[in-house]
């Protein structure tokens, strides 16, 4: 699910920089694509070893039903930014 995450934001991710960044700075742009993409990457792995263990101790059903959760929550939060460091912590979420 993460790699799904990561391909459905990336796609709008380099046009929502851009509107955030003044001046439409190519490198400032790029580099603010490359840590919103990259902390995707990281989320995941931490979402997938921490998700692992808690499904062992509570349950796969409750953990998937609580990412999917969190998964809407972070997507809200990407559509809603107002800044670009709120596409930050979305694409943690």
């Amino acid at each position: 699910m993460g790699t799904f995450v990561v391909s459905l934001i990336s796609t709008p991710t380099p046009y929502l920089i851009m509107t955030f960044i003044p001046g439409g700075d190519q490198s400032a742009t790029m580099a603010a694509y490359g840590v919103i993409i990259s902390l995707g990457y990281v989320a995941t792995t931490v979402g997938s070893l921490l998700g692992g263990l808690i499904a062992d101790a509570i349950g796969r059903k409750t953990v998937v039903f609580a990412s999917f959760t969190i998964l809407a929550v972070g997507c809200g939060l990407f559509y809603l930014a107002p800044n670009i460091y709120w596409l930050y912590i979305s694409s943690f979420y």
